[in-house]
């Protein structure tokens, strides 16, 4: 019942032109303004003044129509409470104390949940939307996996497995809401993404001939093996807004998915299938993929399906003779789209201004821009070693446009740059390395390059960037030696065995803003894998 209103018809907060607003029956004692990343916080003049990483800047501190709090939490200095009474009315009044509590250790686990039944489960993907709940995907094998009342499918479906998707409320505490998704044969949610009113749309893959679809969606038809789905629930998880397939006739594996500004799904993955739905114009309507075993090669698909499941309004391959697959998207605000994934075609298609137009090794990493309509490749660009970059490929980029790419990688002269974290690559056989890179702009200049990793198999799942550069990784290791920091919330590897995809524990870390340095790093796990 409390709005924290910011502007007042201007884009500027520093006059002053902000303020915590209660409705009728607001219960306002529970009401916390947090502030933080600042370096450090003093109070002056009446005024709020902060020292951060680009420079200092002062804000006039909010009203309030009750008294309010503003904790403020800082790098340095000791974190402070700036107590406020109604409406700033007596800036004499304003009391100044330290914080309740200390500002988050990353050390301390926020919160931490099993969630399954009496078999085997897998969680794929994440999303987080504005209120902190986690919407979590995957596949389960377990009838009694937990539902809740009244959701969309409260019963295991597949021969063997179904999809799930599940709500968190912000402490991880309680499900919101748990249903099954699927037909008859098995499936698995891979990519999950929601809006600002809790409408979770997901897309994975699926084994059944009656998973259910809607009316009007844009194909009610299965057509072979495993055929891609996209599905969007209701805010309560009790009912699809709208469900479909999309496929050809041999398989597709989607691993991404980001929704845009007006409710349009850009989904990319790989497809084996020559007839896998194109879009006239697109930038390439033909499958590229030669003859690998079993059937054709993969090609990369990236498409983007209208907000309301019934239309593709572009889908495109993108390919060579080889097989290929993306594992990231980045969508920029004028709806182009970056491209992330590995290629083992030698003729992969790159533009006159790639930083890299060679293929290298026995594959590559590639990284590409697709125009808004789908019908044009604006930059494209290989990038690895001699050896093999793969698996995940995952892209981000910051606020000045500089684009971010992280794997992992078996090649010991991947391109590294002089005062990086790690330059030396760490790798054995088919145990790769994680590398970290960070382009200009202009994507011709490699601002810095990193391995990361130990001398046991190591693979990156996700990639994130804040607003002050610093890159976040997480993903599994094998690797007893895996660099952690002092402040981890566990140093030590715990899984007692592992394997390539299956690796001992997870880890989690974030870099500096240069990549020099580690400011976090941990393992997670139990004994198992």
């Amino acid at each position: 019942g409390v709005d924290l209103v910011v502007g007042a018809g201007t884009d500027r907060v520093s006059d002053g032109l902000w303020r915590l607003q209660a409705r009728d029956g607001a219960d306002v004692s529970v009401v916390r303004l947090r502030m933080e990343g600042a370096e450090a916080a003093r109070l002056t003049d009446g005024r709020l003044r902060l020292t951060t990483a680009i420079g200092d800047t002062s804000l006039a501190l909010p009203t309030a129509d009750f008294p309010a709090e503003i904790e403020v939490i800082a790098v340095d200095d000791q974190p402070a409470v700036l107590s406020l009474p109604p409406s700033n009315s007596d800036l004499s009044k304003i009391q100044v104390s330290p914080a309740s509590a200390p500002a988050d250790n990353p050390a301390d686990l926020l919160y931490g949940s099993f969630l399954g039944g009496n078999s085997s489960e897998t969680g794929r993907a994440i999303a987080v939307d504005g209120a902190g709940r986690a919407y979590v995907t995957g596949e389960t094998f377990s009838t009694n996996f937990p539902t809740t009342p009244g959701v969309f499918d409260p019963n295991l479906n597949g021969e063997r497995l179904d999809a799930f998707v599940a709500r968190l409320n912000p402490s991880g505490n309680a499900l919101e809401y748990s249903s099954f998704l699927g037909g008859s044969g098995d499936e698995q949610g891979l990519a999950i993404a929601v809006d600002s009113g809790g409408r979770a749309s997901l897309t994975g893959h699926t084994y059944s001939s009656n998973f259910p679809t809607t009316a009007g969606a844009f194909d009610r038809t299965f057509h072979y093996g495993l055929d891609l789905f996209v599905v969007k629930l209701n805010p309560s998880g009790s009912s699809l807004l709208f469900g479909t397939y999309a496929g050809g006739s041999y398989n597709e594996i989607p691993r991404s998915l980001i929704m845009g500004a007006g409710g349009d799904l850009f989904i990319s993955g790989a497809t084996a299938s020559p007839d896998f739905p194109t879009t006239p114009g697109a930038f390439d309507t033909i499958h590229g993929g030669g003859g690998c075993e079993g059937g054709p090669c993969w090609d990369v698909f990236v498409l983007r399906l209208a907000s309301g499941g019934s239309r593709l309004i572009y889908s495109t391959f993108m390919g060579g003779p080889g097989s290929e697959g993306a594992s990231d998207l980045f969508l920029n605000a004028d709806a182009s789209v970056w491209v992330a994934g590995s290629t083992d075609s030698n003729t992969f298609p790159t533009t006159p201004n790639a930083f890299d137009a060679s293929f290298s090794g026995s594959s590559d990493a590639f990284l590409s821009k697709i125009g808004p309509s789908g019908s044009s490749l604006i930059y494209s660009t290989l990038l690895g070693g001699s050896q093999s970059e793969g698996y995940y490929i995952e892209i981000a980029l910051d606020a000045e446009r500089r684009v971010y790419v992280a794997g992992t990688t078996t090649s010991a002269d991947f391109p590294v740059t002089v005062g990086a974290f790690d330059t030396t690559y760490n790798g054995e056989g088919y145990c790769g390395d994680l590398f970290a890179i960070a382009f200009d702009p202009t994507i011709t200049t490699i601002q810095y390059g990193t391995f990361l990793g130990g001398t046991d198999c190591d693979l990156l799942y996700d990639l994130a960037v804040d607003g002050m550069r610093r890159v976040y990784l997480v993903g599994g290791t094998d690797s007893a030696n895996f660099p952690t920091t002092p402040n981890g919330f566990d140093r030590s590897i715990s899984g007692d065995f592992g394997g390539y995809f299956a690796p001992r524990d997870a880890f989690a870390l974030r870099f500096n803003p240069a990549s020099s340095a580690l400011e976090y790093s941990t393992f997670l796990g139990g004994i198992g894998r």
